[in-house]
């Protein structure tokens, strides 16, 4: 993401229905764009709350509730001794 900031005058998320633009993000910033660049990462973090909003929808819509919690315990939990032995 951080690249298609640094490169592009703007991104587009896509919705889940095909061809439909979600959202549309301008880039703005001055060139040459630095990746150290405060307003940089401010955009790749907007861009990716987005992002992460829809895939969440998605994965809850396709898995079980569940197996979500489940997973967020065992990945939440720093008592287990996940990977010993490897």
């Amino acid at each position: 993401m951080k690249e298609a900031v640094l490169l592009a005058d703007r991104v587009i998320v896509m919705s889940a229905n095909l061809g439909v633009i979600k959202k549309e993000f301008h880039i703005q910033l001055v060139r040459p764009r630095q990746p150290e660049n405060i307003d940089v990462a401010y955009l790749v973090s907007d861009i990716m709350r987005e992002l992460k909003g829809r895939v969440g929808q998605l994965v809850n819509d396709e898995l079980e509730t569940e197996w979500i919690n489940e997973k967020n315990n065992i990945l939440s939990n720093s008592n287990r001794n996940m990977g010993i032995g490897i």
